[in-house]
C-alpha cells in the first residue's frame, strides 16, 4: 500500500475527530466488589467517642458456687464480680485531591478564583460541550469518591501494623494467632476473647474441611445463650472458595441444580458461585482478599485461603457524629490558583464477643 503524505495526514487531523464509542460515558474495568465495606456499612452507627475511645461493657461468670447443707450447719455468703469491658480507639482518615485550574480551564472548564467552594466548583463551558469527549472534572470528583470506599475495605481488612496511626481492622481483631497479644484491652489468653480458629483443613477425598466447619461452628455458637450471636456469615477467598467445591466433589457430595425434580435437561458441570453454602450460610467470595495478597499486604496464611465465619450481630462499626465520610473545601491559597478537596471520616470498628465468631484455613 502506498504511504501517506504528510499533508494529506494533516488534513485528517484538521478535518476529523478520531472515533470515540462511549462518548461522556467511560468504561471502568477495575473496580471489584467489596463485601466487608457493605458488611460494615449495614452495621455503621454514630457514637460520640467520649475520651477518645469506643467502651464495650460485658458482664462475666461472677464465680458463685453451690453448697449443700444440712440441720444447723452455717452456710457461706460469697462476693461475685461480674464487671467487664472492651475498649476500642477510633482513628482518623483522609483522602485529598487536587485541581489546577489552568488544567481544568483546558478541559473546557471555569473556575471562578478565590470562590465557594462544593463537589462541582468547576463549571462547564456550554460552548465546549461539541469538543469535550469526557466530563474530566466529573469522572475526577467520581474517583475520589469511590476511593474513600475502596481504601477503606482495604484498610479495614488489616491488622493496623501498616500504619502506627491506622486503625485496626478485620486481622487485627481475629488474627490467625488467637491466644497472644490482646483484644480491646483484654488478653486473649482468656477463653472469653478468643475466637476461634481451625488452620490447615484438608480439602482432598476424606478431608477435613466438613469435619472442620462443623465443628468450628459448634464452638462459635456454643456460648449463644444470653446475647444471642449465631453465625449468619461466611466470607472466603478463591482458593477457598475453590477447594471447598473440590472437596463436595471428591467425597460424593452433588450439587443438583434443579433440586433433585425431573430429568436432566442439559449438561453442566459448573457451580455457581451464588450457590455456595454451609448449612445454609451463604458463602461470599472477597477479591479483596487476592489484591491484599498481590500487595503482600499478610503474615502466615493468604487470604485466599481463609474463610471467616461471622455472627453479624456482634460487629459494630462506629463513626464520630458527622464524621462518616465528610467532605470539605477549604479556601484557595491566595498566591496559587489551585483547589483542594478533602474527605475526612473518625472510625471505630469493633466485636463485641469474640468467641461468637471463627476464622478457618485449608492447607
Amino acid at each position: 500500500m502506498p504511504e501517506l503524505s504528510p499533508e494529506f495526514i494533516q488534513e485528517v487531523a484538521y478535518a476529523v475527530h478520531e472515533e470515540v464509542i462511549n462518548r461522556r460515558d467511560p468504561i471502568i474495568p477495575d473496580r471489584q466488589a467489596y463485601p466487608w465495606w457493605s458488611f460494615l456499612m449495614n452495621r455503621r452507627s454514630e457514637r460520640t467517642f467520649t475520651g477518645g475511645k469506643s467502651i464495650v461493657k460485658m458482664q462475666k461468670d461472677g464465680g458463685l458456687e453451690a453448697e449443700h447443707w444440712t440441720g444447723r450447719q452455717v452456710l457461706s455468703f460469697q462476693e461475685n464480680r461480674v464487671d467487664l469491658q472492651m475498649e476500642f480507639e477510633p482513628r482518623r482518615t483522609h483522602i485529598g485531591v487536587e485541581f489546577v485550574h489552568t488544567e481544568l480551564e483546558d478541559e473546557g472548564y471555569t473556575v471562578t478564583p478565590n470562590a465557594p467552594r462544593s463537589k462541582n466548583f468547576a463549571k462547564k463551558i456550554s460552548k465546549a460541550d461539541v469538543d469535550r469527549v469526557m466530563n474530566i472534572f466529573d469522572q475526577r470528583i467520581e474517583d475520589m469518591e469511590d476511593a474513600w470506599d475502596t481504601r477503606l475495605d482495604r484498610i479495614f481488612h488489616m491488622d493496623g501494623t501498616q500504619d502506627p496511626l491506622a486503625p485496626l481492622g478485620l486481622d487485627g481483631l481475629m488474627p490467625l494467632d488467637n491466644t497472644s497479644g490482646t483484644i480491646g484491652g483484654q488478653p486473649r489468653t482468656d477463653p472469653i476473647f478468643q475466637h476461634n480458629v481451625v488452620l490447615g483443613a484438608t480439602t482432598s477425598t476424606g478431608g477435613s474441611l466438613e469435619r472442620d466447619l462443623q465443628g468450628i461452628i459448634r464452638d462459635c455458637e456454643v456460648n449463644n445463650r444470653g446475647t444471642p450471636s449465631r453465625i449468619d456469615f461466611i466470607m472466603a477467598g478463591w482458593e477457598w472458595v475453590d477447594a471447598y467445591i473440590a472437596f463436595a466433589r471428591a467425597n460424593d457430595m452433588p450439587y443438583e441444580r434443579n433440586g433433585g425434580m425431573g430429568p436432566v435437561k442439559k449438561m453442566d458441570i459448573g457451580v455457581p458461585d451464588s450457590s455456595i453454602q454451609f448449612n445454609g450460610i451463604p458463602v461470599v467470595h472477597n477479591p479483596t482478599f487476592e489484591t491484599l495478597d498481590s500487595a503482600g499486604m499478610y503474615n502466615g496464611t493468604k487470604w485466599t485461603k481463609r474463610a471467616y465465619l461471622l455472627a453479624s450481630k456482634t460487629w459494630k462499626f462506629g463513626y464520630q457524629a458527622g464524621k462518616l465520610k465528610k467532605f470539605s473545601a477549604p479556601l484557595d491559597p491566595s498566591d496559587q490558583r489551585i483547589t483542594r478537596l478533602s474527605t475526612d471520616g473518625r472510625h471505630c470498628l469493633m466485636v463485641t464477643k469474640p468467641n461468637a465468631n471463627g476464622l478457618l484455613t485449608i492447607s
